[in-house]
């Protein structure tokens, strides 16, 4: 019986360090996560035109979603749009052939992008 226990014991410490192991990646995997997401951020100066902003633009949005581009990509456009205000000559380059399809079957020619291709051409 006494073997049973030391065992026991044994196993119990384990899985206790096992436990605090993989909680501590975890955690560090997060934290590690976040700040390389903030500085990567940083470094590129991604635009984003805003929820205000983006509201203005809410009826090309809702053009581009009837036509089969789905909400993440109608904000990367609305965003590219606004973007393409102080830059007159915005290219949109993406490696989403189904959405440059997409978008060449649709009228682009009130946003602000002169051109839309893929990544690959």
């Amino acid at each position: 019986m006494e073997n049973f226990w030391n065992e026991y014991d044994f196993i119990v410490g384990i899985s206790t360090k096992l436990y605090d192991c993989f909680y501590n990646y975890a955690f560090d995997f997060v934290n590690n996560y976040n700040n390389r997401n903030l500085r990567l951020n940083e470094i590129m100066r991604l635009h984003d035109c805003g929820l205000d902003n983006y509201l203005k633009y809410y009826d090309y949005a809702l053009e581009l979603y009837k036509n089969g581009i789905h909400p993440p990509d109608c904000k990367i456009i609305i965003d590219a749009h606004d973007c393409g205000l102080t830059h007159d000559d915005l290219k949109f380059i993406s490696n989403d052939n189904k959405l440059i399809d997409a978008l060449s079957k649709i009228d682009t020619s009130n946003l602000r992008i002169i051109e839309f291709g893929l990544c690959n051409s």
